[in-house]
């Protein structure tokens, strides 16, 4: 299980925060199940509140069996993200939409490197993509120090840049806790998006 909120600062006032919820099962060897939504609340112009559900998201995570090369571990996540959010309050989307991203990761003693290819599909529009990269390093036993870029052009008249900066705590086999610093900007914006990610992870097998 895997829960997290963030809240978010961008241009002219515009605040917002999320909660989101994600329940994994493992129902075959390397093969995981993970559905999710979320709940949101936004602050826009003239001091208007707006609430709603985001969309639900149904994952598949499947590390792949040993056949590729074994200094590598290989994963592919697919995504769809079904339009159950609200969207009078800009929380939903319109269409449903499907990420197939495969993820390739080394470990090599303290530090984890770990890059990203996705391909994004939109009903009605082209074909989009995303890559990006994530480096960790253990500063101290257990505590892992990480961060990420991310470049996402979902259809091809938008592009995202993201970067965050992040730490992870192992306090048990079991529970893991994480906090990031995210920045972001769209190709249509005028300014930068700001963020505060925490959150939680529980096996309870």
């Amino acid at each position: 299980m895997k829960a997290q909120s963030i809240r978010a600062r961008a241009g002219h006032g515009v605040h917002w925060s999320s909660s989101a919820l994600e329940v994994g099962w493992g129902f075959a060897l390397g093969m995981e199940a993970a559905p999710g939504t979320g709940y949101g609340i936004a602050d826009g112009h003239g001091g208007h509140r707006l609430h709603g559900s985001h969309d639900m998201k149904l994952a598949l995570k499947w590390e792949l069996p040993d056949v590729l090369p074994a200094f590598l571990d290989w994963a592919v996540e697919p995504e769809i993200a079904l339009p159950t959010g609200s969207r009078s309050a800009g929380m939903g989307g319109e269409d449903t939409d499907i990420a197939v991203p495969l993820r390739v990761s080394r470990q090599q003693e303290r530090m984890l490197a770990t890059a990203q290819l996705a391909w994004v599909k939109t009903p009605g529009e082209d074909a989009g993509w995303s890559a990006g990269a994530l480096v960790e390093c253990e500063t101290a036993p257990a505590l892992w120090l990480g961060q990420e870029l991310l470049h996402e052009a979902p259809v091809p008249t938008e592009t995202f840049r993201r970067g965050s900066l992040g730490l992870r705590r192992e306090h048990s086999p079991r529970l893991l806790v994480f906090g990031a610093l995210g920045r972001s900007r769209r190709r249509s914006a005028d300014d930068d998006e700001h963020s505060v990610r925490v959150g939680f992870e529980y096996a309870f097998n």
